[in-house]
């Protein structure tokens, strides 16, 4: 079933078919964050530092975890000790919450966590139960800001600021609820969370733009370093993403002289299930999620695409909130 296709092509007669379970999600939706607001009503937070939850109002790809990176790298900037709390999708549930190292399964603890890691140094707890994995992180680590990377709908877990992404091309598909739609709650949700942030160039009314750019590459064994472009005289490059919206990432590759072949796996696919056979023998370009468990799957010729998040006045809100989180 293509899902993509439903939640963001034209309506169907599957559409109309599915609708009886959207208006089901919406009501369990909206009974659950009830549930939570009634509880925290007149309460303040039981956490002694913030809590951040970054998350998305749909299901699939809009550059939320890049994004998370890039906000507690700033915030290290900013004089803060940053640690992130992720539910560890695709991970083993029985073996959390558990802190991310380098050498740590992803298998166990999930693709976008080890990434996070392994990119920023920052401490990472993985749990599907957020206020645990919190309680953990706090328990084990020496931090003074939490980010929750998605989350957002999970409520029993308090927020001292809600961070909505969205990505600007695809906004929100049909606007339907799952299944139906790609939305996980109602559109109304735009209005209620602090900050919304959308992944373009040219923003929406009253919201923040960023950018996740394609930068440079990275060999997978040697440590190698290129700019984008440095591989774009071979004939033809294997692009593989088992990432949400793997067409931003082909389209980069693309733009910088690149003749792909697309190789677009599910989301957080399982590399013990091998691609050899799509492969082509050419250099392979990796996303940065992906290389933490495909490795060098493409042999010595196997590189990952660094990206690089750009913000303007996100980071200047950003770097306002932090200034007040240490006064």
């Amino acid at each position: 079933m293509n899902w993509e296709a439903l939640w963001y092509g034209q309506p169907t007669v599957l559409t109309r078919l599915l609708w009886p379970l959207s208006k089901l999600t919406e009501v369990v939706s909206v009974r659950r964050r009830q549930r939570a607001l009634d509880g925290w009503q007149g309460e303040s937070s039981p956490y002694p530092v913030p809590i951040v939850i970054v998350g998305n109002l749909t299901a699939g790809g809009t550059g939320k975890t890049p994004l998370v990176g890039h906000l507690a790298r700033e915030a290290i900037r900013n004089g803060l000790r940053p640690g992130v709390v992720s539910r560890g999708y695709g991970g083993v549930p029985s073996q959390w919450p558990r802190v991310v190292t380098e050498n740590s399964e992803p298998e166990v603890v999930g693709d976008e966590p080890l990434m996070l890691h392994v990119q920023t140094g920052i401490p990472v707890v993985v749990c599907a139960d957020r206020p645990k994995a919190v309680d953990y992180l706090l328990k084990t680590q020496s931090v003074d800001l939490v980010i929750s990377d998605d989350g957002l709908q999970h409520y029993p877990l308090w927020r001292d600021l809600e961070i909505l992404v969205i990505d600007g091309e695809r906004q929100l598909g049909n606007e339907r609820l799952l299944p139906a739609g790609p939305l996980r709650e109602s559109p109304d949700r735009l209005h209620t969370v602090d900050w919304v942030v959308e992944r373009s160039l040219t923003p929406s009314a009253d919201r923040m733009g960023f950018q996740v750019q394609a930068m440079t590459l990275r060999n997978v064994l040697t440590r190698q370093t290129l700019p984008l472009h440095g591989l774009n005289k071979s004939p033809v490059v294997d692009a593989v993403a088992g990432i949400g919206n793997p067409e931003g990432f082909f389209s980069q590759l693309e733009q910088a002289g690149y003749r792909i072949n697309r190789i677009a796996l599910p989301d957080h696919y399982d590399y013990r299930q091998s691609i050899q056979s799509r492969l082509s023998g050419a250099p392979v370009l990796l996303t940065e999620k992906d290389v933490v468990k495909a490795g060098a799957v493409g042999g010595d010729d196997t590189w990952v695409v660094e990206a690089q998040v750009n913000c303007v006045e996100l980071d200047q809100r950003w770097k306002a909130w932090c200034a007040q989180c240490k006064s």
